[in-house]
């Protein structure tokens, strides 16, 4: 909208984005992933880092699907991090706070050209 254009032309495009909790409300998510798509450089490297903590009793699959949904419009792909794998991730965090922890990254669709 107005506010993404507006924001964009003072600040430019980002390289990364950094998002926690943004999203409660599934219907807001395309507008969420939209507004990211806006602000991402052009560019392979570019990322929108989208962390979530899943707080209903549901499965997150739908949560996921509205993503994957919304990314897919937008010409963007995302995959999920295994945030465990992380070095000492044990050792920065008690495991029970953290058990329903998502970690996506969200970045421009990559095209290969063919000849």
């Amino acid at each position: 909208g107005d506010d993404v254009t507006s924001f964009k032309e003072r600040y430019g495009k980002f390289d990364v984005i950094l998002g926690a909790d943004l999203a409660y409300f599934r219907p807001d998510i395309p507008l969420l992933i939209e507004t990211a798509k806006e602000l991402l450089a052009e560019k392979p490297s570019a990322v929108f880092i989208l962390a979530y903590k899943d707080r209903t009793r549901k499965k997150t699959q739908n949560f996921e699907w509205e993503i994957y949904q919304a990314a897919k419009r937008c010409s963007l792909e995302w995959n999920e991090v295994d945030w465990r794998v992380l070095p000492r991730w044990d050792e920065l965090v008690d495991p029970c706070d953290v058990k329903n922890l998502h970690l996506l990254l969200i970045k421009h669709r990559v095209t290969l050209c063919t000849f």
